[in-house]
């Protein structure tokens, strides 16, 4: 069984574990697997895992939990001794803490993937735009956030995800601080998603004309009046994101197999991503 679930909810089970049997599906310690991942990553994980179990009779009698959240934060509940067993950040730097202070396994983290900016943003007179496998240059970016400004009066309002937490949000800010459009514009307004699904929420929902996301999140834009470009790699920090599996204190034997299967799984599709 694989369960998706957010952190905030999965941190409330732990603290009600009488009931947790009953909400996620809850096995002994020994068969369940938690893996905590990037909210950008969420969607191709849970697929792959879901495929991987199926396809995977070994697997049968676990319970997979995939649970989501900023890096920042699900690094924070990892330092501070959350249950997890494999940890897919957003980017390499909190994988190596982890790895430095002796709670992983590895001495230096798999870089899994390694991510791509796009830029999502609510079109105009009807007309969608699909960059395909074309990366908008800086002076390409500019333009098209040019035409975007001039189309009526009103101010315009980008949404990123927190770039304390979330590289993506610190990949985004670094971009847009090199934009020679927002620079000299007055009339936008940046402001912050918790992580970068809520970013892309803040987008579909109206609150926000364009939004900075990872590209393949192309799939959750796809909605008629939204257009989505991804953007060039050298325009920002590169966004490297690193897997560690998690130093436990009961190292149960046919639990750490299936784990090293996981993880052997997510090297092998690392290539496709």
């Amino acid at each position: 069984m694989v369960l998706t679930i957010g952190l905030a909810y999965f941190l409330w089970l732990l603290k009600k574990p009488d009931t947790a049997g009953d909400d996620i599906g809850h096995k002994p310690e020994n068969r369940t697997v938690n893996i905590a991942v990037a909210a950008n990553y969420k969607k191709i994980l849970s697929s792959s895992i879901d495929k991987y179990q199926s396809d995977n009779q070994t697997t049968k009698d676990f319970t997979i939990n995939i649970i989501s959240g900023s890096t920042g934060a699900l690094f924070t509940q990892i330092k501070n001794g959350a249950p997890f067993d494999l940890f897919l950040a957003a980017d390499m730097e909190r994988p190596q803490t982890l790895a430095q202070a002796n709670l992983t396994i590895e001495d230096k983290p798999f870089i899994y993937t390694t991510g791509t900016l796009a830029m999502a943003y609510q079109s105009t007179g009807g007309k969608e735009v699909n960059c395909g496998d074309n990366n908008l240059d800086q002076g390409q970016l500019d333009q098209l956030i040019d035409g975007l400004l001039k189309e009526g009066e009103d101010s315009k309002t980008i949404v990123i995800a927190n770039p304390i937490t979330a590289p993506y949000g610190k990949a985004a800010e670094k971009l847009l601080e090199k934009s020679k459009s927002i620079e000299k514009e007055n009339r936008i307004k940046i402001i912050q998603g918790k992580d970068i699904i809520h970013a892309q929420q803040i987008l579909l929902s109206g609150h926000a004309d364009i939004a900075f996301l990872a590209s393949h999140m192309e799939e959750g834009i796809n909605k008629p009046g939204f257009s989505y470009c991804s953007i060039d790699q050298s325009l920002y920090p590169p966004i490297e994101q690193g897997m560690v599996s998690i130093r436990s204190k009961q190292m149960n034997n046919p639990r750490q197999l299936i784990i090293n299967e996981i993880i052997f799984h997510i090297k092998n599709i690392s290539d496709e991503i």
